[in-house]
Protein backbone atom coordinates (compact mmCIF):
# COMPACT_ATOMS: atom_id res chain seq x y z
CA UNK A 1 0.00 0.00 0.00
CA UNK A 2 1.26 3.47 -0.91
CA UNK A 3 1.04 6.64 1.14
CA UNK A 4 -0.80 9.51 -0.53
CA UNK A 5 -1.03 13.14 0.51
CA UNK A 6 -3.53 15.93 0.06
CA UNK A 7 -2.70 19.56 0.86
CA UNK A 8 -5.28 22.08 2.00
CA UNK A 9 -5.42 25.36 3.95
CA UNK A 10 -5.88 24.90 7.70
CA UNK A 11 -6.62 27.39 10.47
CA UNK A 12 -3.87 27.15 13.09
CA UNK A 13 -4.71 30.22 15.23
CA UNK A 14 -7.76 32.43 15.76
CA UNK A 15 -7.52 35.66 17.75
CA UNK A 16 -10.41 37.99 18.63
CA UNK A 17 -9.34 41.63 18.55
CA UNK A 18 -11.22 44.64 19.98
CA UNK A 19 -10.82 46.74 16.84
CA UNK A 20 -12.60 47.36 13.58
CA UNK A 21 -12.27 49.19 10.31
CA UNK A 22 -8.47 49.39 10.24
CA UNK A 23 -5.48 47.62 8.75
CA UNK A 24 -3.37 44.70 9.93
CA UNK A 25 0.38 44.15 10.13
CA UNK A 26 2.08 41.06 11.57
CA UNK A 27 5.42 40.78 13.34
CA UNK A 28 7.07 37.73 14.92
CA UNK A 29 5.17 38.07 18.19
CA UNK A 30 2.30 40.47 17.62
CA UNK A 31 -0.67 41.49 15.52
CA UNK A 32 -0.85 45.25 14.92
CA UNK A 33 -4.47 46.17 14.26
CA UNK A 34 -5.84 49.56 13.28
CA UNK A 35 -8.99 50.75 15.03
CA UNK A 36 -10.98 53.48 13.30
CA UNK A 37 -12.92 55.57 15.80
CA UNK A 38 -15.44 58.39 15.50
CA UNK A 39 -14.54 61.43 13.33
CA UNK A 40 -12.51 63.97 15.27
CA UNK A 41 -11.04 61.39 17.65
CA UNK A 42 -7.54 59.94 17.53
CA UNK A 43 -7.25 56.57 15.85
CA UNK A 44 -5.65 53.62 17.60
CA UNK A 45 -3.23 50.90 16.66
CA UNK A 46 -3.52 47.93 19.01
CA UNK A 47 -0.63 45.59 19.68
CA UNK A 48 -2.17 42.15 20.24
CA UNK A 49 -0.15 39.15 21.41
CA UNK A 50 -0.27 36.39 18.80
CA UNK A 51 -0.34 33.64 21.44
CA UNK A 52 -2.89 34.75 24.03
CA UNK A 53 -4.80 37.48 22.16
CA UNK A 54 -4.21 40.05 24.90
CA UNK A 55 -3.80 43.73 24.03
CA UNK A 56 -0.32 44.73 25.22
CA UNK A 57 -0.32 48.31 23.94
CA UNK A 58 -2.61 50.98 22.49
CA UNK A 59 -0.85 53.50 20.29
CA UNK A 60 -2.76 56.70 19.48
CA UNK A 61 -2.32 57.97 15.93
CA UNK A 62 -3.68 60.96 14.07
CA UNK A 63 -6.19 60.12 11.37
CA UNK A 64 -7.57 56.73 10.40
CA UNK A 65 -5.16 53.75 10.51
CA UNK A 66 -6.63 52.22 7.36
CA UNK A 67 -3.56 50.29 6.21
CA UNK A 68 -0.44 49.07 8.01
CA UNK A 69 2.76 47.35 6.98
CA UNK A 70 5.59 45.92 9.08
CA UNK A 71 9.32 45.94 8.41
CA UNK A 72 12.15 44.46 10.47
CA UNK A 73 12.29 47.37 12.92
CA UNK A 74 9.04 49.32 12.52
CA UNK A 75 5.31 49.30 11.93
CA UNK A 76 4.14 51.87 9.38
CA UNK A 77 0.64 53.33 9.46
CA UNK A 78 -1.05 55.10 6.53
CA UNK A 79 -3.57 57.49 8.08
CA UNK A 80 -5.58 58.47 4.97
CA UNK A 81 -4.92 62.14 5.74
CA UNK A 82 -1.52 62.80 4.22
CA UNK A 83 0.62 61.24 6.95
CA UNK A 84 2.50 58.00 7.56
CA UNK A 85 3.25 57.20 11.22
CA UNK A 86 6.27 55.11 12.15
CA UNK A 87 5.80 53.02 15.30
CA UNK A 88 8.78 51.60 17.19
CA UNK A 89 7.74 48.09 18.30
CA UNK A 90 10.28 48.17 21.15
CA UNK A 91 8.67 51.21 22.81
CA UNK A 92 5.15 51.00 21.29
CA UNK A 93 5.27 54.70 20.42
CA UNK A 94 5.07 56.83 17.30
CA UNK A 95 8.62 58.03 16.70
CA UNK A 96 7.91 60.14 13.62
CA UNK A 97 5.00 61.22 11.41
CA UNK A 98 5.95 61.79 7.78
CA UNK A 99 4.02 64.12 5.47
CA UNK A 100 3.64 62.25 2.19
CA UNK A 101 0.87 64.11 0.40
CA UNK A 102 -2.78 63.16 0.46
CA UNK A 103 -4.54 60.80 0.71
CA UNK A 104 -1.92 58.30 1.95
CA UNK A 105 -4.42 55.48 2.39
CA UNK A 106 -2.39 52.76 0.66
CA UNK A 107 1.07 51.61 1.79
CA UNK A 108 3.57 48.88 0.91
CA UNK A 109 7.12 47.89 1.85
CA UNK A 110 9.87 46.50 -0.36
CA UNK A 111 13.08 47.39 -2.15
CA UNK A 112 14.48 49.07 0.99
CA UNK A 113 11.68 51.63 0.95
CA UNK A 114 8.13 52.43 2.00
CA UNK A 115 5.70 53.24 -0.83
CA UNK A 116 2.56 55.36 -0.36
CA UNK A 117 -0.26 56.17 -2.77
CA UNK A 118 -0.84 59.94 -3.06
CA UNK A 119 -2.67 62.26 -5.42
CA UNK A 120 0.39 62.82 -7.61
CA UNK A 121 1.35 59.15 -7.78
CA UNK A 122 3.56 57.18 -5.36
CA UNK A 123 5.68 58.71 -2.60
CA UNK A 124 8.86 56.85 -1.70
CA UNK A 125 9.97 57.04 1.94
CA UNK A 126 13.57 56.27 2.88
CA UNK A 127 13.37 54.43 6.25
CA UNK A 128 16.91 55.52 7.10
CA UNK A 129 16.02 59.21 7.07
CA UNK A 130 12.23 59.04 7.51
CA UNK A 131 11.76 61.43 4.58
CA UNK A 132 10.02 61.37 1.22
CA UNK A 133 12.83 61.22 -1.33
CA UNK A 134 10.71 61.30 -4.49
CA UNK A 135 7.17 61.18 -5.84
CA UNK A 136 6.73 59.00 -8.95
CA UNK A 137 3.96 59.65 -11.46
CA UNK A 138 1.67 56.60 -11.40
CA UNK A 139 -1.88 57.78 -11.80
CA UNK A 140 -3.87 59.51 -9.07
CA UNK A 141 -4.17 58.10 -5.54
CA UNK A 142 -3.19 54.54 -6.50
CA UNK A 143 -3.35 51.43 -4.35
CA UNK A 144 0.22 50.21 -4.06
CA UNK A 145 1.58 46.68 -3.62
CA UNK A 146 5.07 45.23 -3.85
CA UNK A 147 5.87 41.93 -5.54
CA UNK A 148 8.45 40.27 -7.77
CA UNK A 149 10.91 43.09 -7.18
CA UNK A 150 8.63 45.92 -8.32
CA UNK A 151 6.02 48.36 -7.05
CA UNK A 152 2.57 48.01 -8.64
CA UNK A 153 0.34 51.09 -8.55
CA UNK A 154 -3.33 50.58 -9.49
CA UNK A 155 -5.21 53.86 -9.92
CA UNK A 156 -8.98 53.74 -10.05
CA UNK A 157 -9.10 57.47 -10.90
CA UNK A 158 -7.02 57.10 -14.07
CA UNK A 159 -7.90 53.42 -14.69
CA UNK A 160 -4.24 52.52 -14.99
CA UNK A 161 -1.66 50.06 -13.67
CA UNK A 162 1.95 51.24 -13.37
CA UNK A 163 5.04 49.17 -12.61
CA UNK A 164 7.80 51.06 -10.77
CA UNK A 165 11.40 49.93 -10.62
CA UNK A 166 12.66 50.56 -7.06
CA UNK A 167 16.25 50.79 -8.27
CA UNK A 168 15.84 53.94 -10.35
CA UNK A 169 12.38 55.14 -9.18
CA UNK A 170 11.10 55.18 -12.74
CA UNK A 171 7.86 53.80 -14.14
CA UNK A 172 8.90 50.66 -15.99
CA UNK A 173 5.59 50.41 -17.82
CA UNK A 174 2.02 51.64 -17.67
CA UNK A 175 -1.18 50.16 -19.05
CA UNK A 176 -4.80 51.20 -19.25
CA UNK A 177 -7.10 48.84 -17.35
CA UNK A 178 -10.42 47.98 -19.09
CA UNK A 179 -12.46 48.42 -15.92
CA UNK A 180 -11.71 50.03 -12.54
CA UNK A 181 -8.48 48.65 -11.04
CA UNK A 182 -8.55 48.03 -7.30
CA UNK A 183 -5.09 46.52 -6.69
CA UNK A 184 -2.47 44.27 -8.26
CA UNK A 185 -0.99 41.05 -6.90
CA UNK A 186 2.41 39.83 -8.08
CA UNK A 187 4.49 36.75 -7.38
CA UNK A 188 6.21 33.75 -8.96
CA UNK A 189 6.54 35.64 -12.24
CA UNK A 190 2.80 36.28 -12.50
CA UNK A 191 0.83 39.50 -12.06
CA UNK A 192 -2.93 39.85 -11.70
CA UNK A 193 -4.89 43.11 -11.51
CA UNK A 194 -8.18 42.93 -9.62
CA UNK A 195 -10.88 45.24 -10.98
CA UNK A 196 -14.55 46.04 -10.60
CA UNK A 197 -17.19 47.06 -13.13
CA UNK A 198 -17.08 50.69 -14.20
CA UNK A 199 -20.76 51.18 -13.31
CA UNK A 200 -20.42 49.78 -9.77
CA UNK A 201 -20.51 52.34 -6.90
CA UNK A 202 -17.00 52.98 -5.57
CA UNK A 203 -18.04 52.73 -1.92
CA UNK A 204 -19.80 49.37 -2.20
CA UNK A 205 -18.52 45.81 -2.25
CA UNK A 206 -19.12 44.41 -5.71
CA UNK A 207 -18.14 41.31 -7.70
CA UNK A 208 -14.65 41.59 -9.16
CA UNK A 209 -12.70 40.27 -12.11
CA UNK A 210 -8.99 39.53 -12.34
CA UNK A 211 -6.88 40.06 -15.45
CA UNK A 212 -3.54 38.36 -15.97
CA UNK A 213 -0.86 40.91 -16.81
CA UNK A 214 2.39 40.61 -18.74
CA UNK A 215 4.81 42.09 -16.18
CA UNK A 216 7.30 43.22 -18.84
CA UNK A 217 4.90 45.51 -20.67
CA UNK A 218 2.63 45.63 -18.70
CA UNK A 219 -0.32 44.49 -20.82
CA UNK A 220 -3.31 42.18 -20.35
CA UNK A 221 -2.97 38.49 -21.22
CA UNK A 222 -6.27 36.93 -22.26
CA UNK A 223 -9.79 37.56 -21.03
CA UNK A 224 -10.53 38.55 -17.41
CA UNK A 225 -11.64 35.88 -14.96
CA UNK A 226 -14.81 36.43 -12.95
CA UNK A 227 -14.11 35.89 -9.26
CA UNK A 228 -17.40 37.10 -7.77
CA UNK A 229 -17.14 38.66 -4.31
CA UNK A 230 -13.50 37.82 -3.79
CA UNK A 231 -10.05 38.87 -2.58
CA UNK A 232 -6.71 37.82 -4.00
CA UNK A 233 -3.29 37.58 -2.33
CA UNK A 234 0.15 36.04 -2.90
CA UNK A 235 2.47 34.37 -0.43
CA UNK A 236 4.51 31.26 0.20
CA UNK A 237 5.06 30.76 -3.51
CA UNK A 238 1.31 30.60 -4.21
CA UNK A 239 -1.68 32.72 -5.08
CA UNK A 240 -4.72 32.60 -2.78
CA UNK A 241 -8.36 33.48 -3.47
CA UNK A 242 -11.08 34.07 -0.90
CA UNK A 243 -14.54 33.90 -2.44
CA UNK A 244 -17.42 35.30 -0.38
CA UNK A 245 -21.02 34.08 -0.60
CA UNK A 246 -23.23 35.93 1.87
CA UNK A 247 -21.81 35.09 5.32
CA UNK A 248 -19.61 32.17 4.19
CA UNK A 249 -16.17 32.47 2.57
CA UNK A 250 -14.08 29.82 0.83
CA UNK A 251 -10.31 30.08 0.76
CA UNK A 252 -8.25 28.21 -1.82
CA UNK A 253 -4.67 28.07 -3.03
CA UNK A 254 -4.90 28.54 -6.79
CA UNK A 255 -2.94 27.97 -9.98
CA UNK A 256 -0.86 31.10 -10.74
CA UNK A 257 -1.81 31.12 -14.44
CA UNK A 258 -5.55 30.30 -14.22
CA UNK A 259 -6.62 31.01 -10.61
CA UNK A 260 -8.23 27.58 -10.52
CA UNK A 261 -8.12 25.82 -7.10
CA UNK A 262 -5.26 23.36 -6.53
CA UNK A 263 -6.99 21.54 -3.67
CA UNK A 264 -10.31 21.59 -1.81
CA UNK A 265 -11.05 25.05 -0.34
CA UNK A 266 -11.31 25.93 3.35
CA UNK A 267 -14.79 27.04 4.43
CA UNK A 268 -14.93 30.04 6.77
CA UNK A 269 -18.27 31.03 8.33
CA UNK A 270 -17.51 34.76 8.38
CA UNK A 271 -17.39 37.86 6.23
CA UNK A 272 -13.75 38.28 5.19
CA UNK A 273 -12.43 41.83 4.99
CA UNK A 274 -8.67 41.47 4.49
CA UNK A 275 -6.18 38.86 3.32
CA UNK A 276 -2.40 39.19 3.55
CA UNK A 277 0.75 37.10 3.72
CA UNK A 278 3.21 37.78 6.56
CA UNK A 279 5.63 35.88 8.77
CA UNK A 280 5.34 32.68 6.75
CA UNK A 281 1.56 32.40 6.90
CA UNK A 282 -1.67 33.72 5.39
CA UNK A 283 -3.72 36.00 7.64
CA UNK A 284 -7.44 36.64 7.26
CA UNK A 285 -9.38 39.40 8.99
CA UNK A 286 -13.10 38.71 9.26
CA UNK A 287 -16.21 39.33 11.31
CA UNK A 288 -18.77 36.94 12.74
CA UNK A 289 -21.71 38.19 10.69
CA UNK A 290 -22.21 41.89 10.10
CA UNK A 291 -22.12 42.97 13.76
CA UNK A 292 -19.87 40.35 15.35
CA UNK A 293 -16.33 40.75 16.72
CA UNK A 294 -13.25 41.08 14.53
CA UNK A 295 -11.32 37.84 14.12
CA UNK A 296 -7.79 37.33 12.83
CA UNK A 297 -7.02 33.83 11.59
CA UNK A 298 -3.60 32.39 10.80
CA UNK A 299 -3.76 29.96 7.85
CA UNK A 300 -1.11 27.47 6.86
CA UNK A 301 -1.00 24.74 4.27
CA UNK A 302 -1.20 21.29 5.84
CA UNK A 303 -0.60 17.90 4.26
CA UNK A 304 -2.88 15.00 5.09
CA UNK A 305 -1.64 11.46 4.51
CA UNK A 306 -3.46 8.19 4.07
CA UNK A 307 -2.81 4.66 2.83
CA UNK A 308 -4.32 3.28 -0.34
Amino acid sequence: MLAAACSRPTVVTTVTVPAEGGGLAVTNDALWVGHVVEPGEAGLVLRVDRRDGLVHARVAVKGRPINLVATADAVWVANCDGLVHRIDPHTNTVVVSIATGRPACSIAAGGDAIWVGVERGVSRIDPRTNTVVTVIAAGSSPNVTFGDGAVWAASAATRSLTRIDPVDNRPGGRMTVPEVPLYAVAGAGEVWVVQRDIAAPAEAERPVRASRVDPAMPSVRGAPIRLGMARLAFGGGAFWVVRQSESVARLARVDPASLEPLEPPLRIKDVVGRVLWAEGALWIVSREGMEGPTLVRQIQLSRRWWLR
